[in-house]
């Protein structure tokens, strides 16, 4: 989810574009199933980012059930969508 649409200039990235929010925000974690590993976790390290950056809850929320339950937690839907949907919360209030 982002709020910028930007493209890039031969003067410098992101030059041009614009701000618009998403007006409707769909979750479907089953959809994570194509994903592989590697998508997962960069998917997670943004996740992350927010989380350093803006929340200790979400923090907790992603790294304490990995630390209990493994890597493998990154395939359930359940968790993926708390993640998601904590994620939706910090950056469209």
């Amino acid at each position: 989810i982002d709020f910028k649409q930007g493209i890039n200039h031969p003067l410098g990235k992101n030059l041009l574009g614009t701000y618009w929010p998403a007006s409707t925000i769909v979750i479907d974690p089953t959809t994570f199933r194509t994903l592989s590993q590697r998508h997962l976790l960069n998917g997670i390290a943004e996740a992350l980012k927010h989380g350093f950056c803006q929340s200790r809850e979400l923090t907790d929320l992603i790294v304490k059930p990995l630390a209990q339950h493994g890597a493998g937690k990154l395939r359930d839907p359940e968790y993926l969508e708390a993640v998601c949907k904590a994620c939706i919360e910090i950056k469209v209030p």
